[in-house]
């Protein structure tokens, strides 16, 4: 498959439009469970997705070879 990397307007509008309910969905799951930090999403059109807490150590990532996504806890020590 070829990266297409252009977009117009309309189509870009369009997809804000079906992304922003769900966006701010997830923001009142995140401050029903008390997490107030930075959360980012990436996605790609070949199927990667990530999910990353910050500050919290989780994040979820699937990517595009897998079916399952898979959560992570960083492990973070002083050496």
């Amino acid at each position: 498959m070829e990266n297409n990397k252009t977009i117009t307007e309309e189509q870009f509008r369009g997809v804000c439009k079906q992304t922003l309910p769900h966006l701010k969905e997830l923001i009142e799951n995140l401050r029903e469970i008390g997490f107030d930090g930075m959360t980012s999403i990436t996605v790609t059109g070949e199927g990667y997705i990530s999910l990353d807490a910050y500050d919290s150590g989780w994040s979820m990532l699937k990517t595009s070879k897998e079916n399952d996504a898979r959560i992570r806890k960083e492990f973070d020590e002083a050496v």
